[in-house]
């Protein structure tokens, strides 16, 4: 909590009314329960941790993209980001539970700059993909695997914000080399960390 100023005292040159409001928000801020189960804390750099309150342990924090709850329609995901995008939606993605195995991923696509232009949670019936290999250029749009679901049950995969970035994964030498060229075709393809 930050205590408010009081007038005559250091500092003298700030507004001590516009010092108070400012600080009267911070306060408010970081007091805040929210609204709909969305919890506000701050840490010890002074930075804000915004995260769903999970309904049965007061004193349990969940870590980004951690699954706090699934019932037969909706999956709740802790809120995360990639390469600091959020993914979308905050707060989970519907869902029909089933008997079949189904998949929580992560849809990233990217744009001709290898940035990130959208992030978004995804249920599948099918795994995604490995990721691609790319010829002397990074490979496209790809997904993340999160976790697998069975009826109501899940096993959590990964969990935290993601960054992910292009990696040379192999290279092959060229059998001709023009001028100018480099002598190996390299091949690149996604890491996460």
């Amino acid at each position: 909590m930050i205590s408010r100023l009081q007038k005559g005292e250091a500092p003298s040159l700030v507004d001590t009314d516009k010092a108070n409001e400012i600080i009267d928000a911070i306060n408010a801020l970081t007091n805040s329960k929210g609204k709909n189960g969305i919890e506000i804390q701050s840490d010890q750099d002074g930075g804000l941790t915004i995260s769903l309150r999970d309904k049965s342990e007061s004193s349990r924090l969940f870590a980004p993209l951690e699954i706090m709850d699934i019932t037969e329609e909706f999956i709740s995901v802790n809120p995360a980001t990639v390469n600091n995008e959020l993914i979308t939606p905050v707060g989970g993605v519907a869902f029909n539970s089933s008997t079949n195995t189904q998949y929580l991923s992560v849809k990233i696509n990217v744009n001709n700059t290898n940035e990130i232009q959208s992030a978004e949670l995804k249920v599948g019936s099918n795994p995604p993909d490995a990721f691609g290999l790319e010829k002397d250029k990074a490979p496209g749009d790809f997904e993340i695997l999160i976790a697998t679901i069975q009826e109501l049950s899940f096993f959590q995969i990964r969990t935290g914000n993601l960054t992910v970035s292009v990696r040379e994964a192999f290279s092959t030498p060229k059998e001709t080399v023009d001028i100018g060229e480099y002598d190996h075709d390299v091949y690149y393809s996604w890491t996460v960390s």
